[in-house]
């Protein structure tokens, strides 16, 4: 991991079922789960309740019941800088949840499960960096060490 400044971030796997909600960003056509830059002082929870909203309208309910952190990462984007991301996961109980994208920020949305999501990478589609990792160290995804891709550092 190169030195420098990491911004705060926060990214959340929504639940339904066996599967997940993915996002396809706008931007660079990459598939990836809601989440954002924390804003300064807010706290890694308040982030994602917010980031969620924003990306995909949902609102949780009770969010100290529904909302679990994960765990910790670094990880090194190159030209997209250095982030210390905290991921979290939410299992919908209303499994009727409405997704409403922002359309500036997301051109479509699917409820995958983590196979199908390795099929798209098989596939060459394009997947944020990192989130296979994630996955593994979440327990989501099992992968040899050499297939993950990028490289993040798990902190917490």
């Amino acid at each position: 991991m190169r030195d420098g400044v990491y911004e705060r971030a926060v990214i959340v796997f929504v639940w339904r079922w066996d599967h997940f909600l993915v996002l396809r960003r706008k931007k660079d056509c990459r598939w990836g789960i809601p989440g954002g830059k924390a804003e300064a002082g807010e706290s890694s929870f308040d982030a994602v309740l917010r980031e969620l909203l924003e990306e995909t309208g949902i609102v949780v309910s009770a969010p100290t019941r529904q909302l679990h952190r994960l765990m910790t990462h670094r990880l090194d984007l190159g030209l997209e800088g250095l982030w210390e991301c905290v991921s979290f996961a939410l299992n919908l109980s209303t499994p009727s949840t409405v997704v409403t994208l922002n359309p500036e920020e997301h051109l479509n949305f699917a409820w995958v499960t983590p196979g199908r999501l390795l099929r798209c990478r098989k596939q060459k589609q394009p997947i944020f960096p990192g989130l296979i990792q994630v996955m593994c160290d979440a327990g989501y995804l099992y992968l040899p060490e050499g297939e993950l891709g990028v490289k993040i550092q798990r902190i917490a």
